[in-house]
């Protein structure tokens, strides 16, 4: 994970590097993306910002999870199942420009 300054250089979709908290994500099921940029910080935001999550060990998870694909420097498995709610960050992370 690349850290600066406490911080977790994310990248989006586009390809823009944006710098979240270095607590983005840790901590369990918990709504990490409700309030960042750049899908969620504005009005309309997409309904999965909201939605709790947290990674996993894909070794010991039973549950479905995905390979996150925004976090330079980390391979980290993240799930919405597991906390309850389905995964509606990936297919929006993925739509055709």
């Amino acid at each position: 994970v690349s850290l600066v300054s406490g911080e977790v250089q994310v990248v989006t979709a586009d390809g823009v590097s944006l710098a979240y908290p270095g607590t983005y994500g840790l901590h369990g099921c918990d709504p990490h993306d409700s309030g960042l940029e750049p899908p969620c910080n504005s009005t309309g935001y997409a309904g999965w910002c909201e939605h709790e999550r947290c990674y996993v060990d894909p070794a010991a998870c039973s549950t479905e999870y995905s390979t996150a694909a925004y976090v330079v420097g980390a391979t980290l498995h993240y799930s919405y199942r597991a906390c309850g709610f389905r995964n509606e960050l990936k297919s929006w992370f993925y739509q055709p420009p």
